[in-house]
């Protein structure tokens, strides 16, 4: 009991364990809290063992292979925390910390583990299993150290475990393996004299008689500092004769740079192969929108409803067969990963979704996020950014280097076989990043590309609209649509299709006698890309509604198919009126091109503003009413086609209109 309540003292929430076991005995310990209140029911002067929730603000590192211990106390962080037994002394270190559980195992073998979240460790003075006492070795201070540093040097501490079990008997291939190591230190950003000290002890202890001349570190900076190729990840695997599994494995334990590890092919194939059979459809989740092995964005302004949308789509792929009035195919899993929610507000809302829309599941809704599904069957599983903040990849001098969680989410889509990863917001994924600059954007496009690839899933980027796309009429105008999001020409050059959510308009609101005041709870959902399907023009309505879900408001949304079908029966008309208005000054129009097939959009405003039906019309009215009515097909006249577009190469955008001469040819 003394010692239970020292570690309540030291803001820690001890639990019992029955004595010389690991496990503890008590349902729910989980949610066990143990204080000052209670300590007396639980350590009551029977013998047992005490164990430590560890938590989300405690992490152990638990080290459960001779071959990794010696380089614990070289890589990892300060800490005054250690404990072990006599067979296994320093065996854990804590530090304060959060992030999440890993276990480095290889070969069947666990080498060693990052303990935190709902686990919980045995803690002095407990005896082990085997009927050793474990105790402190060091008490004094918690090491506090970032996550993402520790998780790294972990990493690099199973790495060169593992290695140092592998380690040659044969002279001759012993220094390109150490040089191997070296590189790969260096560019984890090991320091010379750390990385010197590692190969060292890696030879040594590796039976290699020529220890002490394997440090060729200052050789390799060289190269490095030059530019010049160095051996890696790659020549390892070749040395120590890795399957391509774990050669994997190690890679994801690491953060180096990854382009050393490529084996650059270059296959080409002909349009001949396979021509007389029948080709195998896209792997669709949600058919002739959202497939495997690529990257769909969801833009919108603020409080548009984005993340709500998402998990709609989510609880859609689970347990209904239609999107957006688009068919899902199968039931598919989602891991979505929320840099903005809490899990338990997604919890509530996907709740209400559920509820809401009637949705019979397997299990009582009220179970639904403390069960596992059944192998096999449909997965929502959720990661808060907001809780613990996820980054896949920092930016530092221009130059991305990818994070643990990059490794980590990668391993985890993975081993679970998630069809759907969703990452909301886009910007807040990367440290550092600068969304004004083309370089940063297409570099962590490429990052989440590579996911969608490797792991066979598709992924969502959800992320926020620019301020100057109010200046654009994204109702009409589809070529601002795909430039309304932030770093939209990189962001939408990357992604297979996306979708544009907005909040119905006071002009909207009157064509279909909606209450101005109400308007605000109505979403449009309109494509701004997709290749391989026509674009939608009337979009999808949908209305927001505020239920009841365990005695909390709850935000839902719900397809409005009348409000959608009124709007697309009001576009055709408006936009045929528009079209029109462009015919009646056609001949004038075309004066202003002289002998180019562009003309400004000012300039054609400028022409027509003195003639019906323009002339009791405003500048700007006439300037919308134009744009909208030669934007997407166009206008045709007497075998000339008038088309508006926005030359993007410009920085403030430069409106044109393109003169285009067509047939009419039978196909």
């Amino acid at each position: 009991m003394k010692e239970a309540i020292d570690y309540i003292n030291e803001g820690l929430n001890p639990i019992p364990i029955p004595l010389k076991q690991k496990a503890p005995n008590i349902p729910g310990w989980q949610n066990l809290k143990v204080n000052h209140s209670n300590v007396d029911q639980y350590f009551n002067n029977k013998l047992s063992n005490i164990g430590v929730v560890l938590g989300k603000n405690i992490i152990d590192v638990d080290i459960d292979s001779n071959f990794v211990k010696p380089f614990c106390d070289i890589l990892l962080p300060s800490t005054g925390k250690i404990f072990g037994r006599p067979s296994n002394p320093r065996s854990h270190y804590l530090f304060k910390s959060s992030g999440l559980s890993k276990k480095f195992e290889i070969r069947n073998n666990t080498l060693i583990e990052i303990r935190t979240g709902e686990q919980q460790t045995i803690f002095p003075p407990s005896i082990h299993t085997s009927g050793e006492n474990i105790s402190w070795e060091k008490k004094t201070f918690y090491g506090e150290v970032e996550f993402l540093e520790l998780h790294q040097k972990v990493g690099l501490i199973a790495f060169l475990g593992f290695v140092l079990s592998q380690y040659p008997s044969s002279a001759g291939i012993r220094d390109e393996l150490c040089l191997c190591v070296t590189s790969i230190l260096i560019k984890n950003k090991i320091e010379q004299n750390i990385a010197s000290e590692v190969i060292r002890t890696l030879a040594r202890l590796g039976g290699d008689e020529e220890w002490s001349s394997r440090d060729k570190t200052k050789s390799v900076i060289k190269r490095l500092d030059l530019d010049r190729p160095v051996y890696g990840l790659r020549k390892l695997s070749e040395i120590l004769g890795l399957s391509d599994q774990e050669k994997e494995k190690l890679q994801s334990w690491l953060i180096i740079n990854q382009e050393d590890q490529k084996n650059y092919q270059l296959e080409i194939s002909s349009h001949l192969e396979g021509f007389h059979n029948i080709l195998p459809k896209p792997d669709w989740l949600v058919e002739k929108l959202i497939m495997k092995k690529t990257v769909f964005m969801i833009s919108g302004f603020g409080g548009s409803g984005k993340s709500t949308l998402v998990l709609n789509l989510a609880v859609c792929g689970a347990y209904k067969n239609e999107f957006l009035k688009r068919n899902i195919l199968s039931p598919f899993s989602t891991l979505i990963v929320n840099q903005e929610d809490t899990k338990n507000i997604m919890n509530l809302k996907i709740k209400g979704i559920i509820n809401h829309n009637k949705i019979d599941i397997p299990y009582k809704s009220e179970e639904l996020f403390k069960k596992e599904n059944d192998k096999g069957s449909p997965r929502i599983d959720l990661v808060s950014g907001a809780e613990n903040k996820i980054i896949l990849g920092k930016f530092k001098n221009d130059i991305c280097s990818p994070t643990p969680h990059y490794y980590i989410i990668k391993e985890k889509i993975r081993e679970k076989q998630y069809d759907l990863v969703v990452f909301d917001p886009f910007i807040l994924l990367f440290e550092g990043l600068n969304e004004n600059d083309a370089t940063h954007v297409s570099v962590g496009m490429k990052l989440i590309s590579e996911i969608a690839n490797e792991c066979n899933c598709a992924i969502i980027i959800v992320d926020h609209t620019s301020k100057n796309s109010l200046n654009f009429d994204l109702e009409s105008d589809f070529n601002s649509r795909q430039s309304a999001t932030k770093g939209s020409i990189n962001k939408m050059s990357s992604a297979r299709g996306g979708i544009l959510v907005s909040h119905m308009t006071k002009a909207q609101a009157k064509s279909f006698h909606v209450d101005e005041k109400d308007s605000f709870d109505y979403i449009n959902v309109v494509d701004s890309k997709n290749n391989y399907a026509k674009i939608t023009v009337e979009g999808t309505w949908l209305k927001k509604a505020s239920i009841q879900v365990d005695h909390q408001d709850c935000l839902v949304l719900s397809e409005n198919h009348d409000l959608a079908q009124r709007y697309a029966q009001g576009k055709t008309s408006d936009l045929e009126r528009l079209q029109q208005n462009v015919r009646h000054c056609f001949n004038n129009i075309l004066k202003q091109f002289g002998d180019s097939d562009r003309c400004t959009l000012n300039k054609i405003v400028n022409s027509v503003i003195q003639m019906e039906p323009y002339i009791n019309v405003g500048v700007t009215t006439a300037r919308g009413q134009i744009i909208k009515a030669l934007a997407n097909e166009g206008v045709n006249h007497d075998g000339i086609t008038l088309r508006y577009v926005m030359d993007e190469t410009k920085n403030t955008g430069k409106h044109l209109v393109i003169k285009e001469k067509y047939e009419n040819v039978n196909f």
